[in-house]
């Protein structure tokens, strides 16, 4: 999970919501990490309950990678660049 969010902040540190919102590359990149980040809280969540507890925003982090893998059609780049700014 740490390496997952070190990638995003590393492919997006230098970027504006502009570029991303244009850049299939970039936008590929985040949405691929913010999958991997929640299906390893899927599997934290199936191994190790206690730890899992300790993540308070866990639950919609595993819905963000349900509505990235299954509804990516329907995926909002101003949610997820929200997300890239502020946590």
């Amino acid at each position: 999970m740490s390496v997952a969010a070190d990638r995003t902040a590393e492919a997006t540190s230098l970027a504006t919501f502009e570029l991303y919102e244009t850049s299939w590359l970039m936008k590929s990149a985040v949405e691929r990490q913010f999958t991997i980040l929640g299906e390893a809280l899927v599997r934290v969540r199936d191994l190790e309950l206690p730890i899992y507890g300790r993540f308070p925003d866990a639950a919609k982090i595993i819905g963000l990678r349900n509505i990235i893998v299954h509804g990516y059609d329907a995926v909002d780049p101003r949610v997820l660049w929200s997300i890239v700014e502020e946590r």
